[in-house]
């Protein structure tokens, strides 16, 4: 992982903890403080981290962690299953599966609870491609 490396309105170095870093399996922890940015406005009272905002913490963990070709091409079986809120320490698992022209990171968002059951938030995949596939649209 690059030094000074953040993520656009996320956690910060020192609340991103990196558990496993191998060739095509990564996971990391983040821990969500109240004051990160993304949570203004969304919503006032009630505050939870948007759905785009995960899927840019993904796709950027995702293209600093592995060698991921050049063109982002599609999300798939996306699902947002239950909220996530200030205050909680999320982990991220990303799984690269390399295939001849595309590369698909396979992706879930977790955390854990006083009972240190694993509670699901999102998962999906993402697809990127080695060829520019809009070109040929």
């Amino acid at each position: 992982m690059k030094q000074g490396f953040a993520l656009a309105h996320g956690p910060d170095a020192h609340h991103i903890q990196w558990h496993q870093k191998e060739q095509h399996h990564a996971v990391v922890s983040l821990y969500l403080s109240p004051s990160l940015e993304v949570f203004q406005g969304h919503f006032p009272n009630s505050p939870i981290l948007p759905g785009v905002a995960q899927l840019d913490w993904v796709l950027t963990l995702g293209q600093h962690t592995f060698n991921l070709p050049a063109y982002f091409h599609s999300l798939q079986a996306l699902k947002f299953v239950r909220p996530i809120t200030p205050e909680m320490t999320i982990q991220i698992e990303l799984e690269q599966h390399r295939k001849e022209t595309e590369d698909v990171l396979h992706f879930r968002i977790s955390s854990r609870n006083a009972l240190a059951e694993i509670i699901e938030h999102a998962s999906g995949r993402a697809q990127w491609s080695h060829i520019d596939r809009s070109a040929q649209e």
